[in-house]
């Protein structure tokens, strides 16, 4: 029963996915929904607003794609 002045908080929930052999600097913050593939690296400090490809590097903030990993 919800009334005039109560507050109603609807909790959304959606997971990130990381994959094997991934590397994620400190301090990194990455967004709901986005996906890490495998190999890739993710630079210190950066903000992940973007799924990330197999064996890519990223970096920066907003974190851009740097270059493939061979």
């Amino acid at each position: 029963n919800v009334k005039k002045n109560d507050f109603v908080i609807i909790l959304i929930i959606v997971p990130i996915f990381i994959a094997d052999k991934v590397w994620i600097g400190v301090n990194c913050i990455v967004l709901k929904g986005v996906t890490i593939d495998k190999g890739s690296v993710v630079g210190a400090g950066s903000l992940v607003l973007k799924n990330i490809s197999e064996y890519e590097i990223w970096g920066g903030n907003p974190a851009k794609f740097i270059k493939k990993r061979t």
